[in-house]
């Protein structure tokens, strides 16, 4: 039994589907997956390391405001397609799984026309373009927020969670972590993520604020792959570019200052760690941001607010403060479900057993 993975780009289409292909694994010891991503995006880090096949695919972007790259990438969504046409008939998966990404489109249609399965997962609060484009050909979709579901029929979507790698629902303690990391136990740390591409405006506010960062405590920079840090080396600093398993990274820390997609914030929800939240600007992100907000899930921060002054200080609150720290990990567990690795496996089996029958 074959299944296809469909994700990349960027790491949020990527974590929920690893920890659905490894509950799946554990049910089914002959199943075989399949991973198609981008060439340049870090998710072959994670795939590979995940023990699974991973074919980089050609991936066309199509931009919602003008840009000469459009013109050029419709050609590779069309060659997408018609490769995908192909390699389907040869691979013949029992069901394709995505997680919103623009290079699961084509071949998800691609997949349609033959006939085969899909299920998409919808992770933020508001449908981003690739899976509007994926719900004429989608079997199913699982949802992680009820508050998403206005958006789809009824027959077509169902309230599942998010899905986070089993190892964050066990996560080691959090003297482990910082011992596996080389970090001094007893000191606060500091997590800053610039994503799996790297977020300039926030690696940008590291390396402008490290000396007052440092003064805190010891300050973890996940930079984003291709991205290095410019700033000095620095005593109680960490740069790292990309981690196959980021677990020991989240769970080292004190706070974490993150941007807001739903793949990370889950992770951080499943380990009730405090988080300042900064969405990317004009994105999907910043209804994410304004439902955290609302159930005081987190700090959140419009980027052109958080000056130098805001940041430290914030950040001198959460370490300092306990209870606020608390409760904000609180509320974001409360409410970012976390357990959707076994619901949309369960769903995953729904459809296959309809395709068999």
């Amino acid at each position: 039994m074959t299944i296809l993975c469909l994700g990349g780009g960027t790491l949020g289409s990527v974590t929920p589907l690893l920890a659905v292909a490894e509950e799946l694994q554990q049910r089914h010891k002959d199943l075989k997956i399949i991973w198609w991503g981008t060439a340049r995006g870090p998710e072959k880090i994670l795939v590979t390391a995940a023990g699974l096949n991973f074919l980089a695919w050609p991936s066309g972007k199509w931009r919602r405001y003008f840009s000469w790259q459009n013109f050029g990438d419709l050609f590779v969504i069309g060659y997408s397609f018609i490769k995908a046409w192909f390699y389907l008939g040869r691979l013949k998966p029992v069901v394709i799984l995505t997680a919103g990404s623009f290079v699961a489109v084509p071949p998800a249609w691609a997949a349609w026309f033959r006939g085969l399965p899909v299920l998409a997962h919808q992770q933020d609060v508001r449908v981003g373009l690739a899976n509007q484009l994926l719900k004429p050909v989608s079997t199913k979709f699982t949802l992680t927020l009820s508050k998403s579901a206005t958006d789809f029929s009824n027959n077509q979507a169902v309230v599942t969670g998010n899905a986070v790698r089993s190892g964050f629902n066990q996560p080691p303690t959090v003297t482990e972590a910082r011992q596996k990391l080389g970090l001094a136990v007893e000191k606060k740390v500091i997590v800053f993520l610039g994503g799996g591409t790297g977020a300039y405006f926030i690696n940008q506010l590291v390396i402008d604020n490290l000396p007052s960062l440092t003064t805190l405590g010891q300050v973890v920079h996940l930079t984003g792959l291709g991205k290095t840090s410019t700033s000095q080396p620095a005593m109680d600093y960490w740069p790292i570019p990309l981690t196959a398993d980021n677990l020991f990274v989240l769970q080292a820390a004190d706070v974490v200052v993150s941007r807001a997609g739903l793949g990370t914030l889950s992770e951080l929800a499943a380990l009730k760690k405090p988080v300042v939240v900064v969405p990317m600007p004009g994105t999907h992100q910043e209804a994410n941001a304004a439902l955290l907000e609302t159930a005081q899930a987190a700090l959140v921060f419009k980027q052109t607010d958080l000056t130098s002054s805001k940041l430290i200080d914030t950040l001198s609150q959460l370490l300092n403060d306990s209870a606020v720290s608390f409760e904000l990990g609180k509320n974001l567990s409360a409410l970012i479900p976390t357990n959707g690795a076994k619901r949309i496996a369960d769903e995953v089996e729904k459809v296959i057993n309809r395709a068999k029958n």
